[in-house]
């Protein structure tokens, strides 16, 4: 919820390239669950992905990490792709949110000397709770449903094998 809130915060203004930015955004949320788990899986194999061989390369790890391979790291992975597809389309619904207040408001706070603090905590964040409560609860109900990418990533295991 933080990282959307930050982002919708910096696409719901106004400059060069917000459309660009808000379609970039959306990417990984309008890609199907089954090719992004697929994708991600060739990424993160153990000996011939992507991710270890940059990882390799750049000198951040010294052997292939077995990403898929544990239950600790897959939930970590698991996590990780959750929040990486679902953090755009709670992003579009908090810039929504913030583009149904009222702009007269920021101007009077501005006008009375508010700094970006005072009026993203006293005027922003108090107009935007319903928001966020609607976003939460749908955040919720998708979360609950998240059975498609864990059985096609781990083939309901880590590495295949049972717990």
């Amino acid at each position: 919820m933080i990282l959307s809130v930050g982002l919708a915060l910096v696409v719901s203004r106004d400059f060069l390239g917000v459309g660009l930015a808000r379609s970039v955004i959306m990417l990984p949320w309008m890609t199907s669950t089954a090719a992004t788990s697929v994708t991600w899986a060739w990424l993160l194999e153990g000996t011939f992905g992507a991710v270890n061989y940059i990882l390799l390369h750049v000198g951040l790890i010294r052997q292939p990490v077995l990403w898929l391979g544990t239950w600790d790291l897959t939930m970590n992975v698991l996590i990780g792709l959750d929040v990486w597809r679902e953090v755009p389309v709670m992003t579009m619904m908090l810039v929504a949110g913030l583009q149904s207040i009222p702009g007269e408001l920021f101007e009077a706070a501005r006008i009375d000397g508010a700094g970006f603090w005072a009026v993203l905590l006293r005027i922003t964040m108090p107009l935007l709770v319903p928001t966020i409560m609607l976003v939460l609860t749908l955040r919720t109900m998708i979360a609950l449903r998240v059975f498609d990418l864990v059985a096609i990533l781990t083939s309901g295991a880590p590495a295949g094998r049972p717990r």
